[in-house]
């Protein structure tokens, strides 16, 4: 379920090091295929990690994942699969490329959720106000407060991405037409 900012849903846990290619998104779509639109990617997304979340998660859905999630190459497809699939992210540490990648695709993100995992198992209830980083384990009770993103890059969010973002800046500047 998404109402706004809150994202309440099924926890998906995963742990570290959850590579972008190969990991998040298998690399025939960064290559061969060089797919970008969210839906056509939504049901491969995790397909070697998690061979059931791209037909099992639903809107509303939490991806809960340690360190270092969505290293390496600096590919679009893996985050705008999650996109697709209108599933919020909390992670305990990520790289400044897959910050700003999933930025980017317009995914709800708490980049620097430290102890995350402990608050969580895979399958948990969960709720999360990405506004103000507020999280809630409903299956067990535990809470955190992490640090929301800055404003201007919930506004990146919420305009769909940085393409729609600075699509829609230019038209409210005049500069590109309707």
């Amino acid at each position: 379920m998404i109402q706004g900012w809150v994202y309440e849903g099924r926890c998906w846990k995963l742990g570290d090091n959850v590579a972008n290619d190969g990991g998040l998104m298998e690399m025939k779509f960064m290559g061969e295929m060089l797919e970008y639109d969210p839906a056509k990617l939504a049901p491969h997304t995790l397909s070697k990690i998690r061979p059931e979340f791209g037909s099992q998660a639903r809107p509303g859905d939490l991806l809960v994942a340690g360190n270092r999630f969505c290293n390496g190459n600096p590919h679009i497809q893996g985050a705008l699969g999650l996109k697709g699939l209108q599933v919020g992210v909390v992670v305990e540490w990520l790289q400044r490329t897959a910050y700003r990648l999933l930025i980017s695709a317009g995914l709800p993100l708490i980049p620097f959720a430290k102890g995350v995992l402990d608050l969580v198992e895979d399958g948990d209830k969960v709720r999360v106000n990405f506004k103000t980083a507020e999280f809630v384990n409903l299956t067990n009770g535990k809470k955190a407060q992490y640090d929301p993103l800055p404003a201007f890059l919930l506004e990146v969010i919420e305009a769909g991405g940085s393409s729609e973002h600075l699509r829609k800046r230019l038209q409210a500047e005049g500069r590109l037409s309707a």
